[in-house]
């Protein structure tokens, strides 16, 4: 048993570079989907964004953009047609791909950072009451099993976990923080604009 325990021990840090670039495609998986549910390539639903998320306003014949900035607008109705048909299209579709960058990146960076956060939370015995009551409750309800039968300790059942090689969870925490970096980076451009 220990003979295993060490091949697995060894066997996970020998690749952390391959974690990481695991990590990493996970992580442009996710913008990407993001980018493509948000319409960052389809110019019709970026339109439709700036006016779903308020980067345009239709008011009285103008359209306000960020920081105060007034367009015209036809009637004063703000509809996916008056936003392509305006002068100032390029610098509203600049602004709204800056904004569902920023959301893709906050989105994936909360994921990837939160499921290594997880793990990290779950390998020092936050769930361990919960995974034991659990399995304590199957153990009850198997068919077959007699009663007064060999029971294993709450405390048994930790040193037995904590033996165990621990998952790595690093890459995971840095790549999530780098994500929500780059998302913060990215909120203080499009405050700016």
């Amino acid at each position: 048993m220990t003979e295993n325990k060490n091949q697995r021990t060894a066997k996970q840090t020998r690749r952390p570079l391959v974690r990481y670039l695991i990590a990493i495609g996970i992580s442009l998986l996710l913008i990407l989907l993001s980018l493509i549910l948000h319409g960052f390539f389809s110019p019709d639903q970026t339109a439709q964004f700036a006016i779903d998320t308020g980067i345009v306003v239709g008011t009285e014949g103008d359209v306000v953009m960020p920081q105060s900035a007034a367009y015209s607008i036809i009637q004063g109705v703000a509809d996916t047609s008056s936003v392509l048909s305006s002068p100032d299209w390029d610098y509203i579709r600049r602004v709204c791909r800056i904004r569902m960058l920023c959301d893709s990146l906050f989105t994936a960076g909360v994921l990837v950072f939160g499921f290594g956060g997880l793990i990290f939370v779950a390998q020092n015995g936050a769930f361990d009451g919960l995974t034991y009551s659990i399995r304590q409750l199957g153990i009850l309800f198997q068919l077959g099993r007699k009663w007064g039968g060999e029971h294993e300790s709450f405390r048994d059942y930790q040193k037995r976990r904590a033996e165990k090689p621990k998952n790595p969870f690093a890459h995971l925490l840095i790549c999530g923080g780098v994500l929500l970096l780059a998302a913060f980076i990215l909120t203080q451009v499009f405050e700016r604009l």
